[in-house]
């Protein structure tokens, strides 16, 4: 985001709670500052980026991470009479899409398939569906929850897995983790960016690797253009009345495409996007400075593209997984294969290198 709005001519500033965020040092970040981390306390969070947004005189906000970006959606009204505009979501809207669960039952009724999924309040319930499936998921509804994925299989200890998830209430009494069938496939995403439920510019794209190996973050990945993908994302955005940056994700099989869950921000995959011409972060300013991009078809975008990540766990992945090594090779040497490295703006990726070789003391400590 940071190299594309600065290519773009673009004066940007950056902050984060990580003093060796890697978009601190890139050459097109033109100041920057530590705050505190907005999952701790979103309050105080906010009242730094408005004092930083007016020192440096800010006119466009653009939050990225999932704390980030629930801070932002809470406090939007506070942000904008400081000048600080942004694209996002009223709060209720925010929680709504990022709650699994109610993300499931927003696409029931639109034809989307969906993994067989259950609220869990006690574990006879989950330990009947677990009984059903060869092997299912259990997560939490926010992603703030913290734990992410913990994997379920009948013929295994399930139960020493599920410790990880106590199965606590929401502030409403609800449950608050829910399980889910385990669907055997390749993982898409349906990336677009809305304006009050119409989107203004969209992406698709199919993960070659992620990190973790049962489903995570890709490390490598390319651009597709699967009409069945982009319709059903496309519904669920138009339905729910999407406002701001999202991603859809998605698992395939011969079946067909999956819900699996609904992220209301910008993701991590983003490089791969602007590297096909979908310039999400001009058009995220353009909405930011009232253009509503009306009257324009639909952008296009360069298909088949492979992009690769060679230092967000591709080898991490290598190392649990040596049969990967010559589809590795292969993004390492082809010139058809881009990355994120860039010989012009080389250390945030060395950050990113530092962090990947220190991964297994920081992990420990």
């Amino acid at each position: 985001m940071i190299r594309s709005l600065g290519r773009s001519g673009h004066r940007v500033c950056a902050v984060s709670h990580n003093r060796w965020a890697p978009g601190f040092f890139s050459r097109h970040t033109r100041a920057h500052a530590v705050v505190p981390n907005p999952a701790a306390d979103a309050d105080v969070y906010v009242n730094e980026l408005i004092r930083w947004g007016q020192r440096w005189e800010t006119q466009v906000l653009v939050p990225v991470g999932y704390a980030s970006c629930a801070a932002v959606a809470r406090h939007r009204d506070c942000l904008t009479t400081a000048g600080l505009r942004t694209v996002g979501p009223k709060l209720e809207s925010f929680q709504s899409c990022a709650d699994k669960w109610t993300i499931v039952q927003a696409a029931r009724p639109l034809g989307i398939r969906i993994p067989q999924t259950i609220l869990v309040t006690s574990e006879t319930e989950i330990d009947a569906f677990v009984s059903g499936h060869v092997q299912a998921i259990a997560k939490y509804r926010h992603e703030s929850a913290g734990t992410g994925v913990v994997y379920l299989r009948s013929n295994a200890d399930w139960r020493a897995e599920l410790r990880r998830l106590p199965m606590a209430s929401r502030e409403d009494g609800s449950p608050n983790l829910i399980a889910q069938e385990y669907i055997d496939g390749v993982a898409h995403g349906y990336m677009a960016l809305a304006w009050h439920g119409r989107i203004v510019r969209e992406f698709a794209h199919q993960r070659l690797r992620e990190w973790p190996v049962a489903g995570g973050a890709a490390t490598a990945a390319i651009s597709v253009d699967d009409p069945d993908l982009i319709d059903a994302g496309r519904r669920l955005i138009t339905a729910v009345g999407w406002h701001g940056p999202a991603m859809i994700e998605f698992r395939s099989n011969e079946s067909g495409h999956y819900l699996i869950e609904f992220n209301p921000k910008f993701w991590g995959s983003l490089e791969l996007a602007l590297d096909c011409g979908a310039d999400f972060a001009a058009d995220y300013c353009a909405l930011a400075s009232g253009d509503e991009l009306s009257g324009r078809t639909m952008p296009t975008y360069r298909v088949g593209q492979r992009y690769w990540w060679p230092w967000r766990g591709d080898w991490r992945r290598l190392w649990h997984r040596p049969s990967d090594a010559g589809r590795v090779v292969r993004d390492l040497v082809s010139p058809s294969t881009h990355s994120n490295w860039s010989w012009r703006d080389p250390t945030p990726n060395l950050i990113e290198i530092g962090a990947e070789f220190t991964y297994p003391i920081r992990r420990h400590a």
